[in-house]
């Protein structure tokens, strides 16, 4: 489908592909396919994989539901304000550009991350790390 907006739930055993799939607060059960996957408000929970090339956090937060939710060839954005909460799952993905909050007791594994007046309360695996803009936390 061209996009969805979701403040609900999405349930089942299949995958939803979108071009854009937006998060408002939403718990999503199911497995979302290719195209940009948006938090943009409230506390979403993904409990299903992520297939998304580009993931963006751009307010709210988003919690990942278990280990390996969001793809590995994913470009993950966290804007400023906005918070990736791993909870305890680990999850690898290609590059992180971090402005927001990276939270949990998971680990997340980049090739890259970039911050830009980031805190970091999470674990970060291997992969260069370059201090961007601003002050950045790493607790």
């Amino acid at each position: 489908i061209g996009s969805l907006a979701l403040a609900g739930t999405l349930g089942g055993t299949g995958t939803l592909t979108a071009a854009t799939t937006t998060l408002d607060g939403a718990i999503v059960n199911a497995n979302l396919g290719t195209g940009t996957l948006v938090q943009h408000s409230g506390i979403s929970l993904l409990g299903g994989t992520a297939a998304s090339g580009i993931v963006r956090i751009d307010g709210g937060t988003l919690r990942l539901g278990g280990t390996d939710r969001l793809a590995d060839g994913a470009a993950v954005t966290v804007a400023r304000g906005a918070t990736l909460d791993l909870q305890g799952f680990g999850a690898s993905v290609a590059t992180l550009a971090l402005a927001g909050t990276l939270t949990g007791t998971g680990t997340l594994s980049a090739a890259s991350y970039m911050l830009d007046g980031a805190t970091v309360n999470a674990n970060l695996g291997t992969g260069t790390l370059v201090q961007n803009s601003g002050v950045s936390v790493l607790h």
